[in-house]
C-alpha cells in the first residue's frame, strides 16, 4: 500500500457528539529496517511525519491549518493529555486523543489475527495504551535473535512495557521461537501434515481445552483468528498427547495470535510445553501442569502473602479464605477476563520472557495496591468483591509493574522453598481420566462424511480406538452392491464403522468392534453402537440390562441392533433398507424424519488403523 498517496478520513461518536471528519496523509518508513543502539549517527533518519488537515466544511475558520508533528512528539503528548487529565477527558479532548492514537497504531502493520476495529475501540485501550511514551527507546533497540541474550539485555526494557507492533518479535525472541525457527524454518509445515495429513482443514468442530475454556469472546480475534486458535489447540492436543489438565494454554494461544502468525504462535507453545518437560535451571518454566500441581501453586502463593504481608494474610484468615477463592482464575486464565486488557498485555510480556513466577509477583502487587480497603472488609464476600471490582478497572499497568517488581522473590529462596514445604498440603482428587484428544487424518477417498462428521463419529468411538485413523475397505460404487462380496472383503477385519447416505442425504450407520461373519443368530461386541447425523445428531450405545443382539449376517440381509425391531436392516443388494426402534440400542429411527423405509445411495465401510 502506498502510505503516501493514503488519505485516511477519521470521524468518532460519542453519546450523539460527532467531531469533524479529519483528513490524515502518514509518512510512514520501513521499521524493520530500525538500526540497533550501537548506531553513532542517528541524525540523518527521518522520522514519520502525520500531516492533519481538517475538513474546511465542517470546522471553524480559525482550526483551518495543516500541522506536521513527528510521530514520537505525537504519541509523547497523547501520553501526557492522558495523565494530565487523569482519564476523565472531556468529548473534544477524548475525540482527539482517540484520532492521534488510531492514526499511530494504524501506521504499524501485524501479522496477527487482532480485530482492530474491536482492539482500538476500547475505552481501556485509550485511557493506558500509554505505551507509546516507549516509542523512541524501542526504535533504537536491535532486538537480538537469541533468547539469553534477550532475557539479560530487555529484561529492564520488557518490564516497562512493549509496544504492540514490536510485541510479536520480542515474544519469539524471549521464548526461544526465534532461535528455533531460524534452525527449523519448515516445521509448523510438517507438523501440520503430520497431524492432519494432506487435508488441513479450515473449520473444527472439537477441540481439546485441556480442563479450560476457550472463551473468544474475552478477545479481540477476527473470526479467522478464532478458528485458528482451534486449529492450533487441536495440534497441540495432538502432538502433545500427555497434556491433560493444563487451562492456560487456551488464553496463552489467543493473546498470542494478536500479534504473531499461526505459525509463529505455535512454535512458540510448543517451545513452552517443552520447557514444562525438563527441569533445567536455564529453562523457564511457564505452565503448571496437572490439578495437584495447581493445587501447589496456590498454596505457594498462600505462603507469598504471608510472608511478604502478614496483616494481609491474617486478616484473610480471619475471615476464612485463602487465595483459592479468588487467584484460581487469574493464574489459570493469565488474568485475561478479570483484569483489563491491556494490562493483561502487559503482565503477558513480562511472563513470556520471566516465568510463571511473574504471575505471584503481580497478584500480591495487586492486592498490596488495594491493602487498605481489603483489610477494611467485613467477611469474605466482600473481600473477593473488592478484589473483582478493583482488578475489572485495574488501567494503570504501569503502576501495577513498578509494584509488582519492587516485590524481590526468588525462585530457589522463596517458590521452591514453598513448593516443597506445601507438598503436605495436596489433596489428591478422585478424578475421571480425561480422554485423549485425537483427530483422524481423512483421505481424500471418502464420499459420504465431511471432516465435521468425522470428529463427531470419534467422539462416538470406544476409548481404545481414539487414537487410530479411518481407512476405507469397501465402497459399495466400486466394489459391488452385495453382501457376499462385502463378507470377502473384510474378512478377518475388525473393528470397522458402516456409513450409509439415503436418497434424502441422510447420513447414518454403525461402529462395529467385531469381525463380520455369516451367521444366522446374533453375535457382536457390546461397544457395538448407532448413530445418525440428523439435527441434532444421535448415538445410542448397548447399556446393561438390554438384550446382546447386535449383528446378524445372512445371505438375504444385514440385520444391527434386535429385539422388537431392527435398529438397521440393510437388504442384500445394497440398495434399500430400513431403521426402526430395537431394544438392544433404545434408539428412534435413524432417518431424519422418523421414517422406516430408505433407498441407499451411497455405502461404505472404514476400518482403524
Amino acid at each position: 500500500m502506498d502510505h503516501e498517496k493514503e488519505k485516511i478520513t477519521l470521524g468518532a461518536e460519542i453519546t450523539g457528539f460527532r467531531s469533524p471528519p479529519i483528513k490524515m496523509k502518514v509518512h510512514t518508513r520501513d521499521v524493520s529496517k530500525t538500526p540497533s543502539l550501537n548506531d553513532r549517527d542517528r541524525s540523518h533518519l527521518e522520522v514519520p511525519q502525520i500531516t492533519v488537515t481538517r475538513d474546511r466544511s465542517n470546522s471553524d475558520p480559525g482550526h483551518d491549518r495543516s500541522l506536521a508533528i513527528p510521530i514520537s512528539q505525537q504519541v509523547s503528548r497523547v501520553s501526557s493529555d492522558l495523565r494530565r487529565h487523569d482519564h476523565t477527558c472531556n468529548v473534544k479532548n477524548c475525540e482527539e486523543l482517540k484520532e492521534s492514537m488510531s492514526t499511530i497504531s494504524s501506521h504499524f502493520k501485524h501479522p496477527g489475527f487482532r480485530d482492530d476495529n474491536r482492539y482500538l475501540a476500547t475505552e481501556e485501550f485509550f485511557i493506558t495504551h500509554q505505551l507509546f511514551d516507549q516509542q523512541r527507546v524501542w526504535d533504537k533497540v536491535a532486538i537480538p535473535k537469541k533468547r539469553q541474550e534477550c532475557a539479560l539485555n530487555l529484561k529492564f526494557l520488557i518490564r516497562k512495557g512493549v509496544p504492540d507492533h514490536f510485541r510479536g518479535q520480542v515474544w519469539s525472541t524471549s521464548t526461544g521461537a526465534s532461535e528455533f525457527n531460524h534452525k527449523n524454518p519448515d516445521y509448523y509445515p510438517e507438523v501440520l501434515k503430520n497431524v492432519f495429513g494432506s487435508r488441513i482443514p479450515t473449520a473444527i468442530a472439537k477441540i481439546p481445552e485441556f480442563g479450560g475454556k476457550l472463551r473468544p469472546d474475552d478477545h479481540f480475534l477476527t473470526p479467522a483468528g478464532i478458528e485458528t486458535g482451534r486449529r492450533i489447540l487441536c495440534v497441540i492436543g495432538m502432538e502433545h498427547t500427555d497434556l491433560s489438565y493444563v487451562p492456560v494454554i487456551n488464553d496463552a494461544v489467543c493473546l498470542l495470535l494478536h500479534f504473531l502468525t499461526e505459525a509463529d504462535t505455535y512454535v512458540i507453545m510448543n517451545q513452552m510445553l517443552e520447557y514444562m518437560k525438563t527441569t533445567s535451571g536455564s529453562n523457564v518454566q511457564y505452565f503448571t501442569p496437572g490439578r495437584n500441581n495447581i493445587q501447589l501453586f496456590l498454596h505457594t502463593f498462600d505462603s507469598i502473602i504471608k510472608k511478604r504481608s502478614k496483616t494481609l494474610f491474617s486478616h484473610m484468615q480471619k475471615l476464612g479464605i485463602d487465595c483459592h477463592s479468588f487467584a484460581d482464575e487469574w493464574f489459570l486464565r493469565l488474568f485475561v477476563g478479570s483484569f483489563p486488557f491491556q494490562t493483561v498485555l502487559r503482565i503477558f510480556d513480562a511472563f513470556l520472557n520471566e516465568g510463571s513466577k511473574i504471575l505471584y509477583r503481580v497478584a500480591l502487587a495487586f492486592m498490596k495496591l488495594h491493602k487498605d480497603k481489603l483489610l477494611a472488609s467485613n467477611d469474605s464476600a466482600d473481600f473477593i468483591g473488592i478484589l473483582q471490582r478493583e482488578s475489572s478497572i485495574c488501567f494503570d499497568s504501569d503502576g501495577l509493574m513498578k509494584k509488582a517488581f519492587e516485590i524481590r522473590l526468588s525462585r530457589s529462596r522463596h517458590m521452591s522453598y514453598f513448593d516443597k514445604k506445601n507438598k503436605k498440603k495436596i489433596v489428591v482428587q478422585d478424578i475421571a481420566v480425561m480422554s485423549p484428544y485425537y483427530r483422524p487424518r481423512i483421505r481424500d477417498d471418502n464420499t459420504i462424511l465431511t471432516e465435521t462428521q468425522f470428529e463427531l463419529l470419534w467422539g462416538y468411538l470406544p476409548r481404545r480406538f481414539k487414537l487410530k485413523d479411518p481407512k476405507l475397505i469397501y465402497k459399495a460404487s466400486i466394489d459391488g452392491y452385495n453382501i457376499k462380496l462385502i463378507l470377502q472383503k473384510i474378512q478377518n477385519v475388525s473393528p470397522t464403522i458402516l456409513v450409509l447416505r439415503t436418497e434424502k442425504s441422510e447420513i447414518f450407520g454403525a461402529i462395529l468392534p467385531h469381525e463380520w461373519k455369516s451367521s444366522t443368530s446374533f453375535f457382536g461386541d457390546r461397544e457395538s453402537s448407532l448413530f445418525t447425523f440428523s439435527d441434532p445428531p444421535r448415538h445410542y450405545e448397548w447399556k446393561s440390562g438390554n438384550p446382546n443382539l447386535i449383528m446378524r449376517i445372512t445371505a438375504q440381509q444385514i440385520e444391527i441392533g434386535g429385539g422388537n425391531g431392527l435398529g438397521i436392516c440393510i437388504a442384500g443388494d445394497i440398495d434399500k433398507g430400513t431403521t426402526s426402534k430395537c431394544q438392544t440400542f433404545d434408539n428412534l429411527p435413524l432417518t431424519y424424519d422418523g421414517r422406516e423405509s430408505f433407498q441407499i445411495m451411497a455405502f461404505e465401510i472404514y476400518t482403524l488403523q
